[in-house]
């Protein structure tokens, strides 16, 4: 995006009224520009598809086609975002209340994630899931914690759920005992893990319906699911992405539980009838 922010500086002066809406829409909305159409890009920004083309080739692009490949490389490019995070992080330590201000920022990135809902899709997901013969969850390095929460969460609430830990289960006897009729969950999040794309892409070969959840609509694990869950752009660093992911995920849970009631009441009734006092501490009447 640095690119672009770059050029629209340098020929802002010389654009017209049309393409300075364009450039300020598209500032304002990046991901937008890498999954649509310049058509739809003038629409939203109030002006014709002309003028959206003239003003890539204002910028020296040799079209739109050119700049939304510029815009999508950066929007994926493996950069790390620990720098991204501490220097956010000393911004709200010069304000007073250091602490409410991070949750406060949490909410804003969650009001833009809602935002972003795409209902139908997540709709879809639920059905899937709710009908799938078993459920397997994939997520690496920072998006493991994720996939494990989502993976106990939806065996409470469903049963027949499996994470896959890559440091003891075997993906190839994973694949194989695969079926049609279950549905694989993978979750990868900006630095995008090379192993959770090609599982991703070697289950749906076997056509199995893969649901991905990650945080942008280019992201390479949207090429290869049959629909995404996004959290909307990354808020700067996968650390911050967690409070959306995590929001995401239990709107999924949700979803699965209100469509397959008969099946969480199966659920339930079993853990409430198993004694648990050795487990867990018994509240006193």
């Amino acid at each position: 995006m640095s690119g672009l922010e770059e050029r629209i500086r340098h020929y802002f002066h010389h654009l017209t009224n049309g393409q300075k809406r364009v450039a300020k829409y598209l500032l304002d909305h990046p991901e937008e520009l890498a999954v649509r159409s310049a058509a739809e890009i003038g629409k939203a920004a109030g002006v014709s598809e002309t003028t959206v083309i003239r003003f890539c080739h204002a910028l020296e692009y040799n079209g739109y086609a050119d700049l939304q490949k510029q815009i999508r490389r950066g929007l994926i490019q493996p950069k790390s975002s620990l720098e991204q995070y501490r220097a956010s992080k000393q911004n709200l330590a010069e304000q007073p209340h250091f602490y409410a201000q991070v949750m406060k920022k949490d909410v804003t990135n969650l009001e833009r994630t809602i935002a972003q809902i795409r209902e139908e899709d997540l709709n879809l997901a639920a059905r899937r899931i709710a009908e799938a013969r078993r459920v397997v969850v994939v997520g690496m390095r920072t998006s493991h914690a994720a996939a494990h929460w989502l993976s106990f969460t939806l065996n409470l609430v469903r049963g027949n759920t499996r994470l896959y830990r890559p440091d003891t289960d075997d993906i190839l006897e994973m694949t194989v005992d695969t079926d049609p009729g279950d549905v694989w969950i993978a979750i990868s999040l900006h630095r995008y893990a090379k192993a959770t794309i090609h599982i991703a892409e070697t289950i749906r070969r076997k056509g199995v319906f893969v649901i991905g959840l990650t945080d942008s609509p280019v992201s390479p694990l949207a090429a290869v699911s049959h629909v995404t869950l996004t959290t909307g752009s990354s808020p700067g660093s996968t650390i911050d992405a967690a409070p959306m992911l995590f929001s995401l995920m239990n709107a999924l849970v949700s979803g699965v539980v209100i469509r397959d009631r008969e099946r969480f009441e199966q659920r339930r009734a079993a853990y409430d009838s198993t004694q648990m006092e050795d487990l867990f501490v018994q509240e006193e009447s």
